[in-house]
């Protein structure tokens, strides 16, 4: 497909209006200046490419955004970023937001109101609910880092709180609510989400899902399912559910405002616990040893007649047990017995010999 020399794409639109029309944000090689390094635009499939947006040898584009009234519109985050035996330059006066209004044939830097200072990481997100307002997270020198938002198609920003994720080179990623151009979610190692535009974020709750968030897909006919990429976990009304046996289900709302939870296909295990298990053994043992007194019987016939016929019956809780699974918890307590008198035998020869172990 081309861009061989790219080594890390970060981000491929496909113009909705021509499926031939292909963009592909390319950061370009971490360990090397130069490379397919910039935004480039395919008008053939993929088959050929044309760079449209060139910064220099160690600045790429990360990300490329349309916007969805007009495609012609597009956004790019540059990225200036280069990795050394010695050290990491990550971020520099490269990095910033480009707009351009004719399909990437020319580009302009918009920054009013964006920190003046070096910048990393530049993450967008333009609403689906509203295109003129556009979100950017923004890693930047000087405690400069922050989320921001323009609500003029990117001519101006505001500063709308300190949030960055924890490691903005990794993360530094948005993804805005389709119907509600408040409710931004940020790609970080805990999820988080905004429900007031920007101005606070918490996290949206995995606890039994896996952390290190990198991708979210939203229904745009549901907004409220949505999966990250991190382990494909369902995630509904900003709580997210565990995956692997779970599904996600819902109860009803509670006074404190609708709640949602997960209600697990596996099954618990119904396995005795070991202190039961030993009861059972030593009741069985004892009614072994009364029957014989009473039978006045020792012979191995009747001994082997009484094991079978006193044997403890498993009960409900243990009868979905496997009889691997027996087999297997009697063996290591067989083994764990006899290492024990072997480590007692051991004690008295040392103690007879008066050496130690």
């Amino acid at each position: 497909m081309g861009l061989k020399r790219s080594e890390h794409i970060g981000m491929i639109r496909v113009d909705p209006r021509d499926p031939q029309v292909v963009y592909a944000a390319a950061q370009g090689p971490l360990w090397a200046p130069g490379g397919d390094r910039g935004l480039y635009k395919s008008t053939d499939g993929g088959a050929t490419w044309k760079a449209i947006l060139t910064i220099s040898e160690n600045t790429g584009v990360s990300e490329v955004h349309f916007d969805p009234r007009n495609p012609d519109v597009l956004y790019a985050s540059a990225y200036q970023r280069r990795r050394h035996v010695f050290t990491l330059i990550n971020g520099g006066p490269e990095s910033a937001i480009y707009k351009s209004t004719d399909a990437g044939a020319t580009w302009r830097k918009v920054e009013s109101g964006l920190p003046g200072v070096d910048k990393g990481r530049i993450g967008l997100a333009v609403s689906p609910a509203n295109p003129d307002v556009i979100y950017a997270i923004v890693e930047a020198a000087l405690d400069k880092s922050g989320v921001y938002r323009s609500i003029d198609r990117g001519e101006t920003w505001e500063k709308r709180s300190d949030y960055v994720s924890q490691s903005p080179q990794y993360y530094n990623e948005l993804f805005a609510d389709p119907r509600d151009v408040d409710r931004v979610y940020s790609m970080d190692t805990w999820l988080h989400v905004t429900v007031d535009g920007g101005k606070t974020f918490k996290r949206v709750g995995e606890r039994t899902k896996h952390v290190d968030n990198h991708a979210m897909w939203i229904d745009p006919g549901t907004p409220s399912t949505s999966w990250s990429a991190a382990t494909a976990a369902s995630t509904r009304a900003g709580i997210a559910a565990p995956t692997g046996t779970s599904r996600p289900t819902c109860r009803s709302p509670s006074s404190t405002g609708s709640r949602w939870t997960s209600r697990s296909r596996s099954t618990t295990s119904t396995a005795a616990p070991r202190t039961t298990r030993r009861r059972a053994v030593l009741r069985a043992r004892r009614r072994r040893t009364a029957s014989a007194t009473a039978t006045g019987s020792s012979s191995p016939a009747a001994t082997a007649t009484s094991r079978r016929s006193t044997r403890p019956t498993r009960t409900s809780s243990t009868a979905s047990r496997s009889t691997a699974a027996w087999c297997a918890t009697t063996g290591a307590a067989a083994r764990r017995s006899t290492l024990s008198r072997r480590r007692a035998r051991a004690s008295r020869r040392c103690a007879s010999t008066g050496t130690r172990r």
